[in-house]
């Protein structure tokens, strides 16, 4: 009996190296949300509306939120009419940097200017109040529609320029018989 006890000690020894390795590795999120619908207004205004599919919480290495299975984010102008919009299929919100990363089929709507931007990754620092991504982008507006790769732009995307641009195509609109 004793030597069976002594066999089951000695065969479960852990080494610690590993352990902790899979404490780094594998990170659980601390809350996951099925089908999230967040509201942020400021002085009884909304000023921006959040809806996912999944949204998962983590507190290590920082406190993030992400969103892995897309995301649609709704901003709001001043009088709580709808101004813009951003979708992607992937995001991450760093809760303490303010910064908002979303990767993969990336649109962001500008319904005042009508403006799309598209790309397959998008950063929105909203300490910085600015939009930027280094990589491919397409920018249409009503009358030309422009390519390049990484862009800068204020948040609310009034302002912008194309780093690396790479070609320009101009618009132009049939007339109807009304016009």
């Amino acid at each position: 009996m004793f030597a069976f006890a002594g066999m089951l000690l000695l065969s479960c020894k852990n080494d610690m190296d590993k352990v902790a390795s899979f404490r780094q590795n594998d990170t659980i999120p601390v809350e996951s949300v099925i089908d999230v619908q967040y509201l942020f207004s400021e002085n009884a205004i909304l000023k921006t509306k959040l809806t996912a599919p999944l949204l998962n919480r983590f507190e290590i290495p920082d406190v993030y939120i992400e969103l892995p299975k897309g995301f649609l984010l709704e901003m709001y102008d001043s009088t709580g009419v709808l101004s813009s919009t951003i979708t992607a299929n992937w995001a991450r919100k760093y809760e303490h940097k303010k910064l908002l990363e979303a990767k993969y089929n990336v649109v962001v709507t500008d319904f005042v200017e009508d403006k799309v931007i598209n790309t397959n990754y998008l950063v929105w620092d909203e300490g910085q109040n600015k939009i930027y991504s280094d990589k491919f982008v397409k920018i249409t507006t009503p009358d030309k529609i422009i390519y390049g790769d990484g862009f800068e732009s204020d948040q609310y995307f009034t302002e912008y320029r194309i780093i690396q641009p790479k070609g320009e195509i101009l618009l132009t609109r049939k007339k109807s018989d009304g016009e």
